[in-house]
């Protein structure tokens, strides 16, 4: 789980000198893979819910009721989770105190936390940005958040790779 930079929509290569006084949107991109299950998502909003723990915890818990609760749901008893070093977001009180509900709440029994070293990357996660940053250099232009949601389908060719993307 980790959260990228934020993009400004419209997005056209190059910026047009015409567009400079146009209102423009923010659109913020939070990426969450889930190996076991082969599963990965975008999450997309437009800025309403900023950064730091309560964001982190929204998405993660979405996304565990989504795979605990879906059509092909299964309980494991444990939970493994990859987190970049950062204290705003991830190593704080507030995460911690959801890991202790998820037990205490008998969702899962033992949650294993790793943080990656500072200066050290998420392959798999930068892979699934560094995609649709590449594909979006190469389109014309992207004004809507439904261009960028359609233009998934083109940016990431493996079906296996293409993230599913939730607009919050």
């Amino acid at each position: 789980m980790d959260g990228s930079t934020n993009v400004i929509l419209p997005f056209c290569t190059p910026t047009l000198l015409a567009w400079k006084d146009l209102c423009l949107h923010l659109l913020s991109i939070h990426g969450v893979i889930n190996h076991g299950l082969q599963l990965r998502y975008l999450y997309l909003h437009q800025g309403q819910f900023g950064c730091g723990p309560h964001i982190t915890i929204s998405l993660l818990h979405h996304h565990l009721h989504h795979v605990l609760t879906g059509p092909h749901a299964t309980q494991p008893s444990m939970l493994y989770l990859q987190f970049n070093n950062c204290i705003c977001e991830n190593k704080n009180k507030f995460m911690l105190a959801y890991f202790n509900w998820l037990i205490v709440n008998s969702v899962f029994c033992i949650i294993h936390l790793s943080f990656i070293p500072v200066d050290h990357t998420h392959e798999d996660i930068d892979q699934m940005f560094s995609t649709f940053v590449v594909g979006m250099h190469h389109e014309p232009c992207i004004v809507l958040i439904q261009q960028f949601v359609r233009s998934l389908d083109k940016w990431y060719n493996k079906p296996s790779n293409r993230p599913e993307a939730i607009f919050l």
